[in-house]
């Protein structure tokens, strides 16, 4: 998620400071590491792959709305809107795949809501308001390790030291942006 930081740059006008060009550095190469034993460049994947190349970019593009939205309304009334915003396009898309609508228990669908959207995006749009996109784009760094934390957890997945590398690396620069907080923000 290194599209977000770089956003912040370009839009403050100035380049990172070289602390932050070394975070940004070795976020990437943590990232990368956490990723390659799964990644896999064929042509079989190149569809998947650019799902997620897209992903990143519209999760960027949200992050980036939420933090003009952040600048003129509070935590809860903006995490409500984007919640509100979202949910007639995914009905629609919904229907028009002929996904099921209703669920069939609705304990998880309340799980959900409860940790991922409230509790994961109500945190993170609280975040767009007090932290840089740099701190907030590498701290979204730590989604991969923490995949990988519950894969070795709940399925027995190893983690090699490739991992524990990449871990460490994204760790690093997290650090290194919390301890040299520049000025805007």
């Amino acid at each position: 998620m290194l599209i977000f930081p770089l956003y912040g740059f370009i839009a403050m006008r100035q380049w990172p400071t070289r602390a932050q060009g070394l975070a940004l550095l070795l976020a990437a190469i943590g990232g990368v590491l956490l990723l390659g034993r799964s990644a896999e460049l064929s042509s079989r994947h190149l569809a998947g792959d650019l799902f997620c190349l897209l992903a990143g970019v519209l999760y960027a593009v949200y992050f980036i709305a939420m933090r003009g939205v952040r600048r003129t309304m509070a935590p809860l009334p903006a995490l409500a809107l984007s919640s509100v915003a979202g949910v007639l396009p995914l009905l629609l898309l919904a229907m028009a795949l002929g996904e099921t609508i209703l669920p069939q228990q609705w304990g998880p669908l309340f799980a959900l809501a409860m940790v991922s959207q409230i509790a994961g995006q109500g945190l993170m749009i609280y975040a767009l308001g007090h932290l840089s996109p740099l701190v907030v784009g590498l701290a979204l760094l730590l989604q991969p390790l923490v995949g990988a934390t519950i894969g070795w957890l709940a399925y027995g997945e190893r983690l090699g030291p490739m991992d524990a590398a990449g871990a460490v690396l994204v760790a690093a620069a997290l650090v290194i942006v919390s301890a040299r907080r520049s000025p805007e923000r």
